[in-house]
């Protein structure tokens, strides 16, 4: 890492603050003597451990992680579109269940975000729940609960025996919470429940067939159906891949003012030293908190940053179309079964799949 003689300086100028604080302390206090008979020893040991928990400064960009995965997110929805055009038109089907839920689908993100912790809410105390064929295993965030929730309703429903009491009860609680959330719509009671259930196992079963376990997935679904509930006729190549928005990795304004030249008391080269002196220290104090408010310690930085998502049609390639790392290589990169390169860019394709997929 590159030296930067300002920042040097100003540690300098702030351990000797620091060491003079510590002193002070000491001198004040009437059991430290008595613990730690060299004050100097004390007092470099706490500099030590002061100096120690200082961040460094790398001398390249960062790469903030939650941007670039609404990026390879979104890269995915558009490649997935353009190579298998049918992902997108299966959800065309599920418009009816949409349209009675949710009538013009202006407000279907607030009234699906307040049910889903609703149903979540309720699930408390469920940890005997068995699990369902095929049970997705995505992590366990908010959209989990429901899906297991709505399974149950849906078999419970349709008069499947629960050995376990606690599911039935449940059940009929997210029922009612269903049909309450949409206490407003024209619809029958019965015609709700059935549109939920039916539009939610749909989607579910529509991320299972084509392997892409994935919560952002399952939202982005609702949003592509919103779509085709608005315009029955639009073409899946018009479909609007949503924006997920992402807070500005920017630290807090940088701001430095101090008062004018009084040209009848200092001279301008002596004005220009110090301004320029506390300046640099203003500047190196800045950098140390936006450090620490970016919690910039646990991200990695780059050297180039990433300028094409070839990678992410990759992964189309094998989880909606099922291809395999060799014909990814072979039609993709166009390298040939022959080529010196061939094995290894099979292995770096597998290795990119890999990574992906933990976005």
């Amino acid at each position: 890492m590159r030296k930067n003689k300002s920042r040097e300086k100003q540690i300098a100028i702030e351990r000797e603050q620091k060491r003079a604080e510590i002193g002070a302390k000491y001198d004040a206090s009437h059991w430290m003597p008595v613990l730690y008979k060299d004050k100097e020893q004390y007092i470099e040991d706490k500099l030590k451990t002061w100096e120690n928990q200082l961040p460094e400064i790398p001398q390249g960009k960062y790469q903030d992680f939650r941007r670039l995965q609404v990026i390879y997110q979104q890269k995915f929805l558009e490649a997935m579109r353009d190579i298998k055009p049918q992902v997108f038109e299966d959800l065309r089907g599920l418009t009816k269940h949409f349209r009675v839920l949710f009538g013009d689908g202006n407000n279907y993100a607030s009234i699906m975000d307040s049910l889903e912790r609703s149903i979540f809410d309720a699930s408390s105390g469920l940890q005997d729940v068995p699990a369902w064929n095929r049970n997705v295993s995505y992590s366990r965030k908010l959209l989990e609960v429901p899906l297991q929730f709505t399974r149950l309703v849906f078999y419970n429903s349709i008069g499947k025996d629960w050995k376990v009491k606690s599911a039935v009860q449940n059940a009929k609680e997210i029922q009612k919470i269903i049909t309450d959330a949409f206490s407003s719509n024209e619809h029958e009671a019965d015609l709700i429940l059935e549109s939920f259930l039916t539009l939610r196992l749909e989607i579910y079963q529509w991320v299972d067939r084509y392997y892409l376990p994935k919560d952002w997935l399952l939202k982005s679904a609702f949003y592509i159906i919103s779509q085709f509930n608005k315009n029955e006729s639009l073409a899946v190549k018009d479909i609007e891949i949503p924006l997920q928005r992402v807070r500005p990795f920017i630290a807090f304004d940088f701001k430095f003012e101090r008062a004018g030249w009084e040209v009848e008391k200092e001279k301008a080269e002596d004005y220009r030293r110090r301004i320029t002196k506390d300046f640099q220290e203003a500047l190196e104090q800045y950098f140390d908190r936006a450090h620490r408010d970016l919690r910039l310690d646990k991200i990695p930085t780059i050297t180039r940053p990433k300028k094409n998502y070839e990678s992410v049609r990759w992964l189309v390639r094998r989880n909606v179309q099922g291809w395999d790392n060799e014909k990814i290589v072979d039609l993709e990169l166009h390298t040939a079964l022959y080529d010196k390169k061939y094995e290894r860019q099979v292995k770096y394709v597998g290795e990119k799949m890999k990574e992906l997929e933990a976005v």
